[in-house]
């Protein structure tokens, strides 16, 4: 393709002073609005010329510093009271191109079988390299009930597949619970909003309540790309109790440049489980505010990690309205666990490693027994359910780093009984 440049000269604008230096970088930026409105083909207004402006500024500092419109600030204030417009996924830049943090649970992307760890090269045919982060993100967003056409890639697969995604209004509660066992709860958070705290605290006391002989509570972060810090922390406190833990009760500490403290926050309440054996699993879906609870439970040595290094974003956004409508979103501090370690790239390392479980030329919920670790040799099988059928229905419902998880409690109470 070749590029044509008209090499042409213009006449100062007649707000320049004599005292104008062209080499200062801010007056170049005022010529460059100046001559855009002057002589680009389409007409375009001063309103429009400066939200270009602001939205370029701030896709080049980082991934997740963004100027928000009308549209995206009315997204984002529906998004952290629990309802999300659009297709529910998580995303990043890498290299150009849209990385997929995590697909929110019972959205439309994971309904299309979206996976952390793949990359969006093509929106509606368009190549986002070509038209920057900002906008892609602008093209992937849209109305309840229409559709955009997404092109994938998985990495190991040489293959690009095509998926069609019907944008939709999303509202799912942001948490989930269960017995995976007789003795051993289950709690799903699947992102902290505003309700997510609350929702949180009704789910374990319903499951202590119910199930008075629990002795392990396993805590599903996978795939949870975070919200409100706030949420986080209270949750977070849930299972912490404020006069046996070190590290000045600190959950976490938010630090800005310079390495000022910005906020320390800390344990506030007492232990709602009494202490309860917890199991956290973690994968490189588990971002933000996920990396803040499982970091700080790790720290204080209150839970075990159970499944892969998380995804690493421990950076603060924080969010400066422009006007009633309109706001930036900019990067202003790092996250810190209790014990001093940064979060940003590094994420939270598992104590039990437990990578997800995929089998080739197979659908991953078609798991047969002889896949397990301590799978059970042969044998004429009893009419009531076996404990190598209870395993295998809980790797086919919730995956191989939950059933990890429920082993690594076992282990410990064992341990335990025999000490």
């Amino acid at each position: 393709m070749t590029l044509l440049v008209l090499l042409m000269s213009y006449a100062t604008p007649s707000w320049a002073n004599p005292h104008y230096d062209p080499s200062k970088k801010i007056n170049q930026l005022a010529l460059t609005m100046a001559l855009v409105k002057q002589n680009y083909i389409n007409p375009i207004d001063d309103d429009s010329i400066a939200e270009k402006a602001i939205k370029g500024l701030l896709s080049e500092l980082d991934p997740h510093s963004a100027y928000l419109d009308v549209n995206d600030y009315s997204m984002l204030q529906d998004s952290t009271a629990g309802q999300i417009t659009g297709i529910g996924v998580e995303v990043t830049i890498d290299n150009g191109l849209i990385k997929v943090i995590a697909p929110l649970d019972n959205s439309p992307a994971k309904r299309a079988g979206i996976r952390n760890g793949d990359f969006i090269t093509h929106i509606n045919g368009t190549l986002v390299v070509d038209i920057g982060f900002t906008e892609a993100i602008s093209r992937i967003k849209g109305q309840s009930g229409t559709q955009v056409e997404l092109t994938i890639v998985t990495p190991g697969n040489s293959a690009p597949r095509t998926v069609t995604v019907t944008r939709e209004l999303i509202k799912a509660p942001s948490t989930e619970s269960a017995m995976l066992t007789p003795s051993i709860g289950y709690l799903k958070i699947s992102y902290f909003g505003t309700p997510t705290a609350s929702e949180a605290k009704s789910a374990v006391r319903q499951l202590l309540k119910k199930n008075p002989k629990i002795s392990g509570l396993v805590i599903d972060l996978r795939n949870n790309p975070g919200g409100i810090l706030e949420s986080a922390v209270e949750i977070t406190d849930l299972f912490l109790d404020k006069n046996k833990i070190g590290y000045g009760r600190t959950i976490t500490t938010a630090k800005e440049r310079n390495n000022k403290v910005m906020q320390n926050f800390r344990s506030e309440t007492t232990d709602i489980t009494n202490n309860l054996p917890l199991a956290v699993v973690i994968n490189s879906g588990s971002a933000s505010g996920s990396e803040i609870m499982a970091a700080a439970l790790k720290d204080h040595k209150r839970a075990v990690i159970v499944g892969e290094p998380s995804f690493g974003k421990g950076s603060i956004q924080t969010l400066m309205p422009l006007s009633d409508d309109t706001a930036i979103k900019i990067t202003t501090g790092f996250y810190y666990s209790p014990a001093g370690h940064v979060v940003q790239k590094n994420g939270v390392q598992p104590d039990v490693t437990a990578p997800e479980m995929v089998l080739a030329k197979s659908s991953p919920l078609e798991i047969r027994e002889d896949d397990y670790l301590n799978a059970i040799p042969d044998y004429k099988k009893p009419s009531n359910q076996t404990s190598s059928s209870l395993e295998s229905d809980i790797v086919k419902k919730y995956g191989f780093e939950v059933y990890q998880a429920i082993n690594t409690l076992q282990s410990q109470q064992r341990k335990l009984r025999c000490s």
